[in-house]
């Protein structure tokens, strides 16, 4: 079975407000494409009610790094009350979305992807070997890369909604 370990966990950013939505989803996918990051949509799940559309999106991009380790970022986002709304901005009329959005992103670094030092008790003693002491440069590379992904993505998020605020 592959290990994980994380790297970042529970960072969240919440907003309320007008934003564009299809924006933040281009947003999103170009983020993950920049950064070489394989798009995985765990879940995306839209309920319709009277006030609105709630929609919760989990995103699980990942990115190979060796045969060896993959870095994973875990993008949970919450979506309430999404309501359309026509603003005039410079005497034009521009169509927005109002709603409260709800982010929360972990990142883990997932070794042994391929359990290939899974199938004897004696292998797993020598993978832990390996990875406290040989691979130990190379895993603290990986999380290092991994964490400053990670809170790029964070700040990028929260500088997009910061452009709405005013």
């Amino acid at each position: 079975m592959a290990e994980k370990k994380f790297v970042l966990k529970g960072l969240s950013i919440s907003y309320e407000g007008l934003f564009d939505i299809k924006a933040f989803y281009k947003f999103l996918e170009k983020f993950i494409k920049d950064y070489g990051y394989q798009k995985n949509e765990v879940t995306n799940e839209q309920k319709t009610h009277k006030t609105g559309k709630d929609i919760y999106l989990f995103l699980e991009p990942y990115r190979t790094i060796s045969y060896y380790a993959k870095n994973f970022i875990q993008v949970k986002i919450s979506i309430k009350n999404l309501k359309d709304v026509e603003i005039v901005k410079d005497n034009k009329k521009v169509k927005m979305n109002d709603a409260k959005v709800s982010i929360e992103i972990n990142s883990y670094l997932k070794t042994d992807t391929e359990g290939r030092w899974e199938h004897k008790p004696l292998f797993v003693f020598f993978r832990g070997i390996m990875e406290k002491y040989v691979y130990k440069i190379y895993m603290n590379s990986f999380e290092k890369k991994l964490e400053k992904d990670t809170r790029q993505l964070y700040n990028s998020i929260k500088s997009f909604f910061n452009l709405y605020k005013y």
